[in-house]
């Protein structure tokens, strides 16, 4: 994620020298809309088991079309490369959804799409890969028809295998092009009913021709309805020894994945701050439907509003700054506004903190990168 030697330069520079940031963060993550079709029981903001869940009632339904537009633009003018749609709803149910495609395009900015894959079936391929996406990623947990009707006994009869199809049928319209994009990944989020089955995720996504398999972490959030769904100790560590023993059979058919990134999540676990600082404020943005621009999707805090300021002020705007200054020095307590339990961030942290610790120390190449890159 971390690519692109000169955004790399610019974040270092901006940790060297303090609470400012010289360029944009390297991707934003956007909530384009709360509406979803599926109802899946470890989700945090969907799942029928909830009393309480942690969707905002009060908040937009849909980002509005015109402060992600500003967006763009002010993310573009900053340098910034990628936008992730991804969020607490499926976002190709967003009304304008095409259209927020198209805003990013004429930015020139990489646009990522997490879906859950129901919309493929019914929306022409051609349309899809004629958009201009970079990136499909698409969420399933279970590999055949019986396990996924199982956790989703509310769809019709056939919907896994129209999910299926429409995968394939996109792989099919995308190989067919000169640009082969969108690259396509199936994403497999981790629980206690498919730790065992990764082998036939790979198959899956061997079969469908997606180009790279992810792995993800399902939570409980603190949410004692979804515990049930979170591996337990002894359950993590038979699926880190699955994933390693998964890995040779991903990469002899093709794909790329994530492994090591998941396996780092696993192995911190609830203690991340005690394993790395934060840095995601460096490299990193989240907004939500409301235009609400957040340090993380984890967060509470609220960094500033689409709504009354541009991104270009909030990002280096006095909460942004505060953030930064006690992350920099290591702050382990952010508070209760903060959850960093398998912080999806962490990889990325590692990174930052290895390359940060190693120009640190080295003055000859501070120098260089100060002389170099204001």
């Amino acid at each position: 994620m971390l690519d692109g030697m000169s955004a790399k330069a610019r974040l270092l520079l901006g940790l060297l020298d303090g609470e400012i940031a010289r360029g944009g963060p390297l991707y934003v993550n956007v909530d384009a809309t709360h509406r979803c079709n599926l109802r899946c029981h470890y989700c945090r903001w969907h799942s029928p088991l909830l009393a309480e869940t942690l969707l905002d009632r009060n908040a937009r339904k849909d980002l509005d079309p015109a402060i992600f537009d500003g967006l763009c633009e002010d993310l573009a003018a900053l340098g910034t490369r990628k936008v992730h749609f991804v969020g607490a709803g499926e976002p190709m149910l967003h009304p304008a959804f095409f259209d927020l495609v198209r805003s990013a395009n004429r930015r020139g900015l990489q646009l990522v799409v997490y879906t859950n894959g129901t919309r493929l079936a019914q929306d022409e391929p051609r349309q899809l890969v004629d958009s201009g996406l970079d990136l499909l990623r698409i969420s399933l947990a279970d590999p055949t028809a019986g396990a996924y009707a199982a956790r989703h006994p509310y769809l019709k009869p056939g919907a896994f295998d129209n999910l299926v199809q429409g995968v394939t049928r996109l792989s099919q319209e995308r190989n067919a092009r000169p640009s082969r994009t969108p690259v396509l990944e199936l994403c497999v989020p981790i629980d206690r009913e498919n730790m065992g089955r990764l082998d036939d995720m790979v198959e899956l996504a061997r079969a469908t021709g997606v180009d790279r398999i992810h792995f993800s972490v399902v939570l409980d959030f603190n949410q004692k309805e979804l515990t049930a769904f979170m591996l337990d100790d002894g359950e993590v560590v038979r699926a880190r020894e699955h994933l390693r023993q998964v890995r040779p059979v991903v990469e002899a058919s093709g794909l790329g994945h994530n492994i090591d990134d998941v396996l780092l999540r696993y192995q911190a676990q609830r203690q991340v701050l005690d394993s790395v600082p934060c840095y995601s404020a460096w490299f990193y943005s989240m907004v939500d439907t409301d235009g609400r621009v957040r340090v993380c999707q984890r967060a509470k805090a609220v960094m500033g509003d689409l709504g009354r300021e541009s991104f270009r002020a909030i990002w280096n705007g006095p909460a942004y700054r505060g953030f930064r200054k006690a992350t920099r020095g290591g702050d382990t307590t952010l508070g209760p506004d903060y959850d960093c339990d398998f912080c999806p961030h962490l990889a990325n942290n590692h990174r930052v903190h290895t390359r940060f610790r190693g120009l640190a120390a080295l003055p000859s190449a501070v120098a260089w990168l100060r002389d170099g890159r204001r």
